[in-house]
């Protein structure tokens, strides 16, 4: 199974303020979404209720230690239980937050990161991870423009093999 991390930061690795994300960003919404319809998406508990239901088209894992009744969510109290829950899928998709990126980047094999020309301040954050480790894989600059207030890039990571 691919492990991918598929997350927005900007400059300081800000991924979030007050359970919501610094910026409006509607090509990297739309990427978000077409990248992971049709797969098993993986997210921590504030996540979840910052987006406020589970998301159409996809497989909604939630990992928290609260009891929660949701329709279409399926609750895991750790990272690895969800993970064994997905043991037969092609690739699962990990969409924060901060927690749960650090505990998935070691196992990851893939990223598809959004960088955001901005430094925003936050409170939440992407972990550092050493690009020694990693592959950029692809790279697409988008301009700002009316409507995306700054720019960006996609990019993709591959971890190298060795690590």
């Amino acid at each position: 199974m691919e492990i991918t991390l598929i997350a927005a930061l900007n400059n300081a690795y800000t991924i979030g303020i007050n359970q919501s994300l610094p910026w409006h960003l509607p090509k990297d919404l739309k990427f978000f979404m077409d990248t992971t319809k049709h797969h098993t998406i993986i997210m921590g508990r504030k996540t979840f209720e910052s987006i406020g239901k589970p998301l159409p088209h996809r497989r909604n894992i939630v990992i928290t230690s609260q009891k929660l009744t949701v329709d279409g969510i399926e609750l895991y109290s750790s990272l690895t239980d969800a993970l064994n829950a997905c043991k037969d899928d092609k690739e699962v998709f990990i969409t924060g937050g901060s927690r749960i990126y650090q505990e998935a980047l070691p196992i990851a094999t893939k990223m598809y990161l959004t960088f955001v020309n901005s430094w925003d301040e936050g409170d939440t954050y992407f972990p550092y991870f050493n690009p020694h480790h990693w592959t950029r894989a692809n790279i697409q600059y988008i301009e700002k423009d009316d409507k995306h207030a700054f720019d960006f890039s996609f990019q993709t990571f591959i971890k190298k093999k060795a690590c």
